[in-house]
């Protein structure tokens, strides 16, 4: 959401807050304009609940006195902004390493998706090992890996407005075809 404000004193503005749900939001949502009049305070409302949102906005001058916004209302619907899940399809043990194929995000506004590998099931100390913003790089080889223990795998899907889901998988010890 991007709030413009249109604000000016003869002593000059100082500061000017974001106030949400009775909360004072963080101050680097400010941009000020060239002219240093009007501002953009651009807010993620992807942390708030869906529903009725109160927003005003506080501005005060270099000397400490403050003016409120009026109180505009809107209504936050975050169920559409999430990326869509996707699955890691298969993780399959060859020519010494693990070949990680997942599904193709849908997102229209995808950004990357992060792959992470460990040998533990809570996925604690989890290993960033592949990265990529194409979103039709759907693969990756893991070199080196042993498939005689479990694999655990995670992906997280990343759109523009860093909102990121996660699918796991686990690759079971591999067994050797002779063996079975």
């Amino acid at each position: 959401m991007i709030i413009t404000i249109d604000a000016h004193d003869p002593d000059g503005i100082c500061k000017i807050k974001l106030v949400v749900n009775g909360i004072v939001q963080d101050e680097n949502y400010v941009n000020w304009d060239d002219d240093g009049r009007y501002r953009d305070i651009l807010f993620d409302t992807n942390d708030l609940p869906d529903g009725q949102t109160e927003i005003f906005v506080r501005v005060c001058d270099c000397d400490g006195n403050c003016t409120d916004s009026d109180v505009v209302t809107p209504v936050v619907d975050n169920t559409l902004s999430s990326p869509d899940t996707i699955n890691i399809i298969s993780a399959e043990f060859q020519n010494g390493g693990f070949e990680i194929i997942w599904e193709q995000s849908q997102a229209s506004d995808f950004s990357n998706y992060e792959l992470f590998h460990s040998l533990e099931e809570t996925m604690d100390n989890g290993e960033n090992i592949h990265f990529t913003n194409t979103i039709a790089e759907t693969h990756y080889f893991m070199n080196g890996a042993d498939p005689l223990v479990l694999n655990h795998f995670y992906i997280i899907v990343t759109d523009t407005l860093n909102i990121t889901l996660r699918a796991r998988y686990i690759r079971h010890p591999w067994i050797p075809d002779q063996l079975l």
